[in-house]
């Protein structure tokens, strides 16, 4: 989540030189929004292939149910997630922006110092406002501190624990860095929902996710790349809102890790209830063999 903050918030900064790079992903993102909207049509028409049923769904469909999730808890959100950023993107731009001036950089100081702790304490209750979004539920303000900031301690852990696996994969081979990126991209999902510690929240998101791993990578590629060089093209196209509007856009798709979250653990839940029951059913035929 506090990677995924940052991206949003210094995506305009960091990557204007990538703007070019990221027009054809938001071409080819309408083009496929429009073909998720067909498959979505055909599915409550009944016209879905039985199969799709018991596999997740795609990462460009996720996009079009995290914007609606989006829109119906805008409120939670908006205090949970966008007021944070707004403030950490208010002192990027102004550090970037202080020729000298003294009382510019002390404002970029205080917007960038306020927003990055309101993100970090907001991190474990913007997790939970997501779990119970994509649940169905629309979780306020208070609720979602209250239950989130009981795990903030343990979060912060899972945090510094994963991104240490993924540097030092990186450091060392490179690719195995991507790959604990994407085994334990879910894992503060595990935490939140189960109440699982550090270890069990890394080991169950290995293990589920290692199934659907196409579709982890999916959500990844959106989440941590096309929709920040989304925000970060608004933000040179529409000056001098382009900020606000990069941020907003950066923030569509930040339901997608709690959604694809949701369909893997149902999935895998599913799959062990149906395991469970087919060993019990064959006990009794065994003892009437013996």
């Amino acid at each position: 989540m506090l990677a995924q903050q940052w991206h949003y918030t210094c995506g305009g900064c960091v990557v204007q030189r990538l703007s070019r790079l990221a027009l054809p992903d938001l071409c080819l993102y309408g083009i496929l929004l429009i073909m998720s909207d067909h498959k979505r049509k055909q599915h409550a028409s009944g016209e879905t292939v039985s199969k799709d049923l018991n596999e997740p769904t795609g990462s460009w469909i996720i996009a079009e149910q995290s914007t609606s999730l989006w829109w119906r808890n805008r409120v939670t959100g908006g205090f949970l997630v966008i007021i944070p950023l707004l403030l950490s993107y208010l002192g990027v731009t102004l550090a970037t922006r202080t020729d000298g001036d003294m009382t510019r950089i002390t404002l970029s100081i205080i917007f960038l110092s306020v927003g990055i702790l309101w993100a970090l304490v907001s991190s474990a209750p913007a997790i939970y406002f997501q779990l119970r979004a994509a649940r169905g539920h629309r979780p306020g303000i208070w609720e979602s501190y209250r239950q989130g900031l009981r795990i903030l301690p343990r979060l912060i852990g899972l945090s510094l624990m994963t991104a240490l696996f993924v540097l030092a994969g990186l450091v060392l081979f490179i690719i195995p860095g991507i790959i604990f990126f994407r085994r334990y991209f879910l894992a503060p999902y595990y935490m939140v929902e189960r109440n699982l510690g550090i270890r069990e929240s890394l080991a169950q998101s290995a293990r589920d996710s290692k199934a659907y791993s196409s579709y982890v990578w999916g959500t990844l590629a959106l989440t941590l790349i096309v929709f920040p060089l989304g925000s970060s093209v608004a933000s040179l196209v529409y000056p001098p809102f382009g900020g606000l509007l990069s941020v907003f856009i950066g923030s569509l798709y930040l339901f997608g890790p709690a959604i694809r979250y949701t369909e893997i653990s149902d999935l895998q839940t599913a799959k062990t209830l149906k395991a469970s029951k087919t060993s019990k059913g064959k006990q009794p035929t065994r003892a009437g063999k013996k």
